[in-house]
């Protein structure tokens, strides 16, 4: 006979769980953290009986399965199952039940900064390397939705401390996108290198299924073309990304690719024209890429942007009939967009843009479809 007890409902939030859904991507999580589970139940089994090893049949009769999603964003209910000895659980059972409320528990200290290596051991936290490396900046999981104070909030940052936590060198692994020109490839060694826009040089690691793509890109360039590298990143403890593990996409850029030409602007310094100039603010710069992606359409013409000296961005577009000129404030999130018609000349149309409203990036978006297309 079996029994059942829900062990872990935790709530993923993000803008990927608004329809209450679970990429795909994001199932191995629940697998890596049956397998914390275990490694839990079994040290606090050790702890709590001054034994040096469990029992051959520790995990006998029991197993983790996914009965549904709920609503709330996207809630996976997970069951622990059991077998019962006449009409009571297993022994065994209860450090299962332990080991969740500890995971639960060491994931809020983590999110307080507290002292997380006195309430799990190492070889716990380092299941954390592989749990979470696919969650955006913009998502986390609760792990007590139903706590009003102590959700125990997992995101990226809460990930690395735990990472930190379990090794000495602090070195962690997470999903990454890395943007530059692939300069290098070594058929022996199924490696590559890629030029950031800051000059540095990471080194990357791709399968034999993905050679031919990667020779292709290489060749056609003669080492010097721009990419978009998705994939699994070695990270220092202070968080600068060592090299590139694996990679699930490459994707190539056109010359004048807007992304690109913003990372080369969130590198210049102050006083970069001629000792004056101002720099150009890489938190803000991202935010305006962001938006320009979700909102903005594919154009059939290119985006030229600029930087200006008083520290903001200036775009242009032009065909044979019109130059389009939008200079954006970064600070204040405010733009001025100018239409310039050449065979009406008399026809010149400015108007202010609101950047930090939705509707005036589906304004700005019309304006552009309706005279570069």
């Amino acid at each position: 006979m079996e029994n059942k007890k829900e062990i872990f409902a935790p709530r993923f939030d993000g803008s990927r769980f608004e329809n209450h859904t679970m990429p795909l991507e994001l199932l191995e999580d629940l697998k890596v953290l049956q397998e914390m589970t275990v490694e839990m139940a079994k040290f606090l089994y050790l702890e709590q009986n001054d034994r040096q090893r469990v029992p051959k049949n520790f995990t006998q009769g029991i197993s983790f399965e996914l009965e549904g999603l709920q609503e709330g964003s996207t809630i996976p209910k997970i069951i622990m199952t059991f077998a019962l000895a006449g009409m009571f659980p297993e022994a065994n059972v209860t450090y299962f039940e332990q080991a969740s409320e500890h995971i639960k528990e060491v994931v809020q200290i983590a999110s307080e900064d507290g002292n997380i290596s006195e309430n799990a051991p190492s070889s716990v936290l380092a299941y954390f390397n592989r749990f979470g490396k696919k969650l955006r900046e913009d998502e986390h999981i609760e792990f007590r939705p139903e706590h009003s104070e102590k959700k125990a909030r997992f995101t990226r940052n809460t990930r690395r401390k735990l990472i930190s936590a379990s090794s000495t060198s602090g070195e962690y692994t997470e999903d990454t996108m890395l943007r530059g020109t692939l300069c290098e490839m070594d058929k022996s060694k199924l490696s590559f290198q890629i030029e950031t826009p800051s000059g540095k040089k990471i080194t990357g690691f791709y399968d034999e299924l993905q050679y031919s793509q990667f020779l292709q890109a290489f060749g056609a360039s003669q080492g010097n073309q721009k990419v978009i590298v998705n994939g699994l990143g070695k990270f220092s403890s202070f968080s600068k990304l060592k090299e590139i593990k694996s990679v699930e996409e490459l994707i190539l850029l056109d010359e004048n690719d807007l992304g690109y030409r913003l990372d080369e602007l969130s590198q210049l310094k102050d006083g970069w024209l001629n000792g004056e100039g101002t720099k150009l603010s890489k938190e803000a710069l991202k935010w305006f890429e962001l938006k320009f992606e979700t909102f903005i359409e594919a154009l059939e013409v290119n985006t030229y942007a600029y930087p200006t000296p008083d520290g903001n961005l200036q775009l242009e577009w032009s065909n044979e009939d019109l130059d389009i000129e939008l200079v954006v404030n970064l600070e204040t999130k405010t733009s001025d967009l100018q239409i310039i018609n050449h065979t009406n000349p008399s026809n010149e149309t400015n108007i202010i843009l609101e950047l930090s409203e939705d509707d005036s990036w589906s304004e700005l978006n019309t304006l552009l479809k309706e005279h570069l297309s």
